[in-house]
C-alpha cells in the first residue's frame, strides 16, 4: 500500500537533453521503406541523396575486410539516406589515462608496457554511485523510503519471533 503512495521515479526525471548536431546517427537517422518504385524515406522527406566519399585509407580497409559486402558497407557509410555524415564531425578527445605515467608498468627497456592498469581494492566510483542514489533521487525521498521499508521489515521479523515464542508456550 505504501509503495502506491510513493512517487514514480520517472516523474522525478529531468528533461531530455537538447538534440545534438554532433551525433549524425541521432540527428539524421531516417528509416528507408522498400517499395515497388525503390526505397523511400519514412515520413515523406525525400531529400536528394548526398554521398561524401570515405577517406582513402578507410575505403581500402572496407574492401580488404568487407568481403562480398564491401560495396554495400561503403554505400551505407557514405550515403545520406543511411544517416552517414555529410560534413566533418568534431574529433572525439582521447580518453584520459587510468594510471599516471610514473606508476604505469614498464617493460625491460624502461618503456611503458601496453598493459591494462591493475586495480587494487574497490573502485571509488562504486561508492560514489551508491551514495548518489540517496542524494540525487528526489531530494532524499529514496532515503526516507528505504528507512520505512527497513522499519516494516523489522516489525515483520519481530512479529514472527513473538508468534514463535507464543506457539512454544502452548
Amino acid at each position: 500500500m505504501l509503495a502506491l503512495l510513493a512517487p514514480a521515479g520517472a516523474a522525478l526525471a529531468k528533461d531530455p537533453p537538447e538534440k545534438s548536431e554532433q551525433y549524425s546517427a541521432v540527428s539524421q537517422y531516417r528509416e528507408m521503406l522498400p517499395g515497388a518504385g525503390g526505397s523511400s524515406v519514412l515520413g515523406g522527406d525525400d531529400k536528394p541523396q548526398q554521398v561524401r566519399p570515405l577517406p582513402e585509407q578507410t575505403t581500402e580497409r572496407v574492401y580488404a575486410d568487407g568481403g562480398e559486402d564491401a560495396r554495400v558497407l561503403e554505400e551505407i557509410a557514405t550515403s545520406s539516406n543511411y544517416a552517414a555524415p555529410q560534413k566533418a564531425l568534431p574529433a572525439v578527445p582521447k580518453a584520459k589515462r587510468a594510471v599516471p605515467k610514473s606508476s604505469a608498468p614498464h617493460d625491460e627497456g624502461g618503456r611503458e608496457a601496453d598493459l591494462p592498469p591493475v586495480r587494487r581494492g574497490a573502485d571509488t566510483a562504486v561508492f560514489a554511485a551508491a551514495g548518489g542514489i540517496f542524494s540525487d533521487t528526489g531530494g532524499g525521498r529514496f532515503g526516507f523510503l528505504a528507512f520505512v521499508l527497513m522499519a516494516i521489515t523489522a516489525a515483520c521479523v519481530a512479529g514472527a519471533v513473538f508468534r514463535r515464542r507464543d506457539a512454544r508456550r502452548d
